[in-house]
């Protein structure tokens, strides 16, 4: 049988430097067949588990890491270079204009979004001082399973907690963010304590501080559009959709 498979060579954004130890940058993935689109729609509650798998499978060579344990600025590139090898680099936009309000339907290349490379800067981001405990916080970076082990926490703490109203995801989050407190790692049962008391001048700082970490690398998510009625000019977060994966086709 003849082999249709595309497959292509990139580097991560990373570029490997934000494991430890450091990691070869170097990914080749090769297109989607039908049986990774079968595991990508299998019903699962670990959301990122499941397109990691996927990942792993369209790797044909790469660094002995899963996607899964990946931070999620090289996880979500090579969602997007998957996408690419498999479908092409073409997604469909919709998007209204802030100024006149027209609706506007655009072919975006995903090719041309931004990549944020690894630099020396980001370390910046990693530790800090807080401005009311004063206590100063090292950051983990987030990664797929860090996401997937947020959402099943948050609901088992719902499901045990007397008052089922109340969302815990806050409250994981922030836990899972924190990998050291003055240079000391924490139990959980400690930290659970520590961050629930945090004032929120501090919880936001770590928020904001774990905000331009994940987002200092990776592919820029701000698309620019040009008005089709207006020619006004102006960006738009892109999200990918359902049919990001399983693109319409004319015919």
């Amino acid at each position: 049988m003849s082999d249709y498979t595309i497959s292509e060579t990139f580097c991560l954004p990373s570029l490997g430097k934000v494991y430890t130890p450091e990691i070869v940058p170097e990914v080749t993935l090769r297109s989607m067949n039908t049986l990774d689109e079968m595991r990508r729609l299998s019903p699962s509650e670990y959301q990122y588990k499941q397109m990691s798998d996927v990942l792993d499978s369209c790797i044909i060579n790469g660094p002995e890491i899963s996607s899964y344990d990946m931070c999620i600025g090289d996880y979500q590139f090579l969602l997007h270079r998957l996408r690419v090898v498999t479908y092409g680099n073409h997604v469909k936009l919709d998007t209204v204009c802030p100024v006149c309000g027209f609706r506007n339907h655009d072919d975006l290349d995903i090719d041309k979004l931004p990549l944020l490379k690894y630099s020396d800067d980001i370390m910046s981001y990693f530790t800090f001082e807080l401005p009311v405990t004063k206590k100063i916080i090292k950051l983990k970076l987030q990664t797929p399973r860090l996401l997937d082990n947020i959402n099943l926490r948050a609901k088992e703490m719902k499901e045990k907690a007397s008052d089922k109203t109340q969302d815990f995801s806050l409250l994981v989050s922030l836990m899972s963010m924190i990998e050291s407190i003055d240079g000391k790692p924490v139990n959980e049962i400690a930290l659970q304590q520590w961050v629930s008391t945090l004032p929120m001048k501090d919880t936001n700082t770590i928020f904001a501080y774990a905000t331009k970490l994940n987002n200092a690398i990776g592919v820029s998510t701000d698309a620019e559009v040009v008005c089709s009625l207006c020619n006004n000019s102006y960006k738009v977060p892109f999200r990918p959709k359902g049919d990001f994966f399983r693109p319409d086709i004319n015919i």
